[in-house]
């Protein structure tokens, strides 16, 4: 995580369904050395009323460990 100097999102699809939401993502990790890796995420949001009750992370993040 040292390696990491930031991290920026492109929200690319959102879907709702009922009491969730569904977001389709490009998380944009910027690293020490000047690069920077996109990966791409998929997040679940659950509401109760306004309020996110849950929320769902679904990404592999081994790609940025391996370099």
């Amino acid at each position: 995580m040292d390696q990491i100097s930031g991290i920026s999102f492109d929200i690319l699809k959102t879907f709702e369904q009922g009491d969730a939401v569904i977001a389709e993502l490009a998380v944009n990790y910027h690293l020490t050395n000047g690069t920077t890796t996109t990966l791409p995420c998929l997040d679940i949001f659950r509401f109760n009323g306004p309020k996110v009750s849950a929320m769902l992370v679904f990404m592999d993040a081994s790609p940025l460990f391996a370099q």
